[in-house]
């Protein structure tokens, strides 16, 4: 088994597997001539969050940046020319999970809302407050609260 390049040096060889260890990425950038191809032999990988299918090639045009991603180890398999292929274990990829994490968490407790003001039709469905605002701009409020209206959402 051969280790990856390292440190931007251009790969020469045609053939080439990379075992990635769990939570790491490999960064390729591929050859200005020729696509590569790539395929998962062991494990499980994504390409910016689509899981790759086992033993099936994929090929990537000439000049394509991208990183393959494990989150439990892999053994992946290339075939053709890189311009450099690294390995990294500092990845964006936990970062960007716990911002999904976040993000759906508020949209739960958002539809929450939303089904309880469903239940309660006699609650106030929408209040313009403070003089300030209807002073500068009188049709704000309206417009606001039509907008909400064609999208199908309750105001409040």
């Amino acid at each position: 088994m051969m280790a990856p390049a390292v440190g931007g040096s251009a790969s020469t060889s045609s053939l080439k597997q990379v075992k990635l260890e769990r939570e790491s990425e490999l960064r390729i950038e591929v050859g200005n001539e020729t696509p590569l191809k790539l395929r998962l032999l062991n494990g499980s990988v994504e390409i910016f969050g689509t899981e790759l299918a086992p033993e099936t090639w994929l090929t990537f045009p000439p000049r394509v940046k991208f990183a393959v991603f494990t989150w439990y180890g892999s053994t992946i398999e290339m075939d053709g020319v890189t311009e450099t292929d690294y390995t990294a274990d500092e990845t964006p990829m936990i970062s960007y999970v716990n911002v999904h994490a976040v993000l759906d968490a508020r949209r739960k407790r958002a539809k929450a809302c939303h089904q309880m003001i469903l239940r309660h039709p006699r609650d106030p469905k929408w209040l313009l407050w403070g003089l300030q605002i209807l002073e500068r701009a009188p049709y704000q409020g309206c417009f606001l609260v039509g907008q909400l209206n064609k999208v199908g959402n309750l105001p409040l």
